[in-house]
């Protein structure tokens, strides 16, 4: 199941008075601001906007190139929305999130929350509880079951796609919910955030302006700014390769394989645990493992792992830190796949990182190596470090 998430940015704003998608807010176009909120949501697998045909470039210009823009926006928001689901085509089990663009203010315990609700009802919208009292032509309306609708709003694919079939062509939607009312779903609405408003009018976006100086609210100077920095990352790649000896036993990544006789070198021949110092080496600029290896093994330290840890601390000393590596095997045994999580647990423990940031492949290479036929184990390396 993939989250989708779809930001409605194609509307005129007549009340607006002008198309309200890249109007800024403190110096921000609100565009950038929900798309920032979702990103740290850690929620959404796939980003798209419909935009306008005006806008579709200046758009394209200041997000990121991970967010997909359409310029499919129709005369009406459900043809809007039916463009964007055939461009889109999500599958039945996704999960689709729908927000307007002129709901700046979404907050992350919303998209969490609504997602979670859609998930388990089917649909679900976030909305604020009327306060005041809603009177029309034949009296009072009593306002305990009257909400004043928010984005977002999450809806299963399957009844979406469902709901947009039976849309008249004269009936006006006005919001995501009713297309999913179209299908019999009881929807599930929760309270939306008390900044979490639509900007209809000039003086809503005044308001909001005053409310993020007087909450004095960080503004990004730079879009997307939080973002993983590209700054003082350094990628690091090494290699190493050994032949089976007569005797012993094999150790990779330091697990031991019985089924396997000792990688034939000085030390215990783990040639995972080399190609990883060479890669953290060559990440940082020093020699290879062969610089400090061979002093450490005459005086009887074969136990590859230290020479990991020795060039631990030379990464430490430079103020860097690992942010994830990827080791590649190339062998015809031993069979090292059911071994990789016992694996990844010991190398994330020696290097402080989460199991997740660890990749590990295995191949016979087609048996057309040496390593491939059975005679040895060869290992790429690489690790990306970062300051």
């Amino acid at each position: 199941m993939k989250k989708i998430l779809i930001i409605l940015a194609g509307g005129k704003g007549e009340r607006f008075k002008q198309d309200k998608t890249m109007v800024e807010l403190q110096k921000k176009p609100l565009i950038t601001w929900s798309l920032e909120t979702f990103y740290k949501s850690r929620e959404i697998d796939e980003f798209y906007v419909i935009s306008n045909k005006k806008n579709h470039n200046k758009i394209k210009k200041i997000v990121p190139n991970f967010v997909k823009i359409y310029a499919l926006a129709g005369k009406t928001r459900a043809e809007s929305a039916k463009n964007a689901i055939k461009k889109i085509k999500p599958k039945k089990n996704d999960l689709l999130i729908i927000h307007n663009v002129a709901n700046p203010l979404v907050s992350v315990k919303e998209i969490k929350n609504c997602l979670k609700q859609a998930k388990k009802y089917g649909a679900c919208g976030v909305a604020h509880q009327t306060t005041n009292t809603i009177r029309n032509k034949n009296g009072i309306i009593p306002r305990k079951n009257l909400h004043l609708m928010e984005t977002p709003q999450a809806i299963k694919a399957n009844i979406y796609l469902e709901g947009l079939k039976k849309i008249k062509k004269t009936e006006e939607i006005t919001d995501d919910l009713m297309i999913a009312e179209k299908t019999g779903v009881k929807i599930k609405i929760i309270p939306a955030d008390i900044n979490n408003k639509k900007i209809t009018f000039p003086e809503d976006l005044e308001k909001m302006e005053f409310l993020l100086q007087k909450k004095e609210k960080k503004t990004f100077k730079n879009l997307f700014n939080f973002l993983p920095s590209t700054k003082n990352i350094k990628i690091g790649i090494g290699h190493d390769s050994h032949q089976f000896d007569k005797t012993g036993i094999c150790v990779l990544g330091g697990i031991k394989f019985k089924e396997c006789k000792k990688l034939k070198g000085n030390s215990d021949g783990d040639a995972c645990f080399h190609a990883l110092t060479n890669a953290i080496l060559s990440a940082i600029g020093h020699g290879s493992l062969s610089l400090f290896s061979d002093e450490m093994c005459k005086k009887g330290i074969k136990n590859s792992q230290k020479y990991l840890e020795r060039a631990l601390k030379m990464l430490k000393k430079e103020k860097y830190k690992i942010k994830n590596i990827s080791l590649s095997f190339e062998c015809l045994k031993p069979k090292l796949e059911k071994k990789f999580p016992e694996m990844k647990k010991k190398i994330s423990k020696i290097l402080n990182i989460k199991e997740k940031n660890i990749g590990l492949t295995a191949t016979s290479g087609e048996k057309l190596t040496n390593f491939g036929q059975g005679k040895g184990v060869q290992v790429f390396a690489t690790v990306l470090i970062q300051k």
